[in-house]
């Protein structure tokens, strides 16, 4: 009687179930979820989550926006995965602090120092931006328009909110006689 014994191996993994597939730049790739279903030569097969010892991956860039193919290797076999990197950007703004001057005479230039913007991105994060950084415009500020509130655009990240300020006119508040005839 002979007896043959043939070894199992992979015969090739496929994706079972995908990890995540949409990212933001600067984000890790993350694969926490995702399955592979291996295969052997033997016709048997099994489940092998992504995130198991001798599961790697490779072709991914964290800063390079657009659509990737990551390749997924385990057992000498691969396969592949399309992930797309998205740009993180400005998704809405609003005044988080007035500035420390919304009162103004008329000919007085704008002044928003003290004043602080909430920016929230589209990766679900925020923070506080001052009025008077880099990149933070404002308009519709007329200084010889008075007696009545304006309403001054204020526009970061390609987003719009707005800020009340009133331009008073300039008035003569007393007479003081220096010298007598």
């Amino acid at each position: 009687l002979t007896v043959t014994v043939n070894e199992v191996s992979i015969s090739g993994i496929t994706v079972k179930t995908q990890p995540k597939l949409s990212y933001f730049k600067g984000e890790a790739l993350n694969l926490a979820g995702g399955e592979l279903e291996v295969s052997y030569n033997n016709g048997t097969s099994r489940t092998v989550a992504m995130t198991d010892a001798g599961v790697t991956a490779s072709g991914y860039n964290k800063n390079t926006i657009g659509t990737q193919t990551v390749t997924i290797r385990y057992g000498g076999k691969s396969t592949t995965l399309t992930v797309t990197v998205n740009e993180v950007s400005v998704s809405g703004i609003s005044v988080k602090t007035q500035p420390t001057k919304v009162r103004y005479f008329k000919g007085e230039a704008l002044n928003l120092t003290g004043g602080e913007l909430s920016v929230s991105y589209n990766n679900g994060t925020s923070r506080t931006v001052a009025m008077t950084d880099v990149g933070v415009t404002a308009f519709n500020y007329d200084t010889f328009y008075t007696a009545r509130p304006q309403t001054v655009m204020i526009r970061y990240g390609g987003k719009y909110t707005s800020l009340t300020v009133t331009v008073n006119k300039v008035s003569v508040s007393g007479i003081n006689v220096k010298t007598q005839p």
